[in-house]
């Protein structure tokens, strides 16, 4: 489902919900109005109602969506239940009962900041090893494109050891070091002279990269 439909979808099944309540509230209890423990009830479920479909609607993030609906569906959830005790049993606490709905809807502000910040870092770490992909495919074209150049066929058998050590090096992980290896393998055309030492350094890099992305495998674990 794409985002629009998935919002409109949301804001949709929102509205019904809405409507729905009003309509229970006001045939459950006609003088709603000068009840003030029943208004309050239908003014924080409405308010639960519209922040729970809103946000819901507005969050676009796959790895946050199931805990933003989890985490607005238990303050919803929560919300009807307060009313139904409070309204059936403990009319006369009025005052606790709001501080109870203010102390919920702290809580739930918390929990969806939290969920948020941790959706970012994952984002921003996917994001990251996506552009370090990206940047180990180019090191090993380039390389691909030096072993394809008649210039450098003295050199074939190292480019090809670079080659297949880049070709079946880790890239699911980044280390900060794929930028430094595509600025080395660019400078290929400019290091001719000194070539053999050059190509070397440049296997070393790599070996360090790929010990690198290891030991932050075995620290994750």
């Amino acid at each position: 489902m794409s985002e629009d439909k998935w919002s409109k979808s949301i804001l949709i099944s929102g509205g019904i919900v809405f409507f729905v309540t009003i309509l229970i509230y006001f045939i459950g209890c006609r003088n709603i109005i000068k009840v003030p423990m029943v208004l309050l009830s239908l003014l924080f479920i409405i308010l639960a109602e519209v922040v729970t479909f809103l946000i819901t609607a507005k969050t676009k993030k796959d790895v946050l969506r199931s805990s933003v609906i989890t985490a607005l569906s238990l303050y919803l959830l929560s919300t009807i239940v307060l009313a139904l005790v409070f309204v059936n049993i403990l009319m006369v606490f009025l005052t606790l009962y709001i501080i109870i709905n203010i102390v919920l809807m702290g809580i739930t502000g918390i929990a969806l900041i939290i969920l948020n910040n941790f959706a970012d870092r994952v984002n921003e770490s996917n994001n990251r090893t996506l552009a370090a992909e990206g940047i180990m495919i180019e090191c090993e074209s380039r390389i691909q494109s030096y072993m394809n150049n008649n210039e450098y066929s003295e050199h074939k058998e190292e480019l090809n050891k670079i080659y297949e050590n880049i070709k079946y090096s880790d890239i699911s992980s980044e280390c900060d070091m794929e930028g430094s290896l595509l600025q080395k393998i660019e400078g290929i055309s400019e290091n001719k002279e000194k070539l053999p030492e050059y190509l070397k350094e440049i296997s070393f890099l790599i070996k360090e990269r790929n010990i690198k992305v290891k030991s932050m495998k075995k620290g994750s674990i």
